[in-house]
């Protein structure tokens, strides 16, 4: 396989300069082709972000002649975004949330290869091959709804359903 990390900095969080840094380390280390991508401005939430991001990913896949762009979504984020899409009025194609595969475009696919894997599992793995971890301080935002389930809802429904 041709290997290479990219990364979009969608200008949000105030340590979003500093976590393009730590992923350009990350690629430095491993030895990896390394492509960094800036917003030309801050972007307007989430969905707003992900079309430009996505369309940068297929841009470059298309560019440098890769198959494939892989994301790290995880069980977690298929979770979420269940909740999300059915919060919303999402109808059944929005309640498989986060599909394994989906083309970008005819020659490039999308895949994410951790969905049955947790965010706690990932990050065990991280911390038992001393892995570099960076904590996103826009995971901590309450202002964005995503989170809201994430550190809010989703501890309810886990303590509903151990009988607590």
């Amino acid at each position: 396989w041709h290997l290479a990390i990219a990364h979009c900095n969608h200008r949000w969080p105030p340590d979003s300069d500093g976590n393009a840094a730590h992923v350009a380390q990350l690629a430095q280390d491993w030895g990896l082709k390394y492509y960094s991508f800036t917003a030309p401005t801050v972007l307007k939430g989430e969905a707003e972000g992900r079309e430009w991001r996505y369309e940068i990913l297929k841009k470059l896949a298309e560019d440098e002649g890769f198959s494939a762009v892989l994301t790290a979504h995880t069980a977690s984020d298929r979770a979420e975004t269940l909740l999300f899409n059915l919060f919303r009025g999402s109808g059944m194609d929005g309640l498989q949330a986060l599909a394994w595969q989906r083309p970008l475009s005819p020659q490039v696919n999308l895949i994410r290869p951790l969905l049955n894997i947790t965010r706690p599992q990932t990050l065990a793995f991280c911390e038992q091959f001393q892995l570099p971890l960076w904590q996103d301080s826009m995971n901590h935002d309450l202002a964005y709804r995503r989170n809201q389930i994430r550190l809010e809802l989703l501890p309810i429904l886990r303590q509903r359903s151990d009988g607590n």
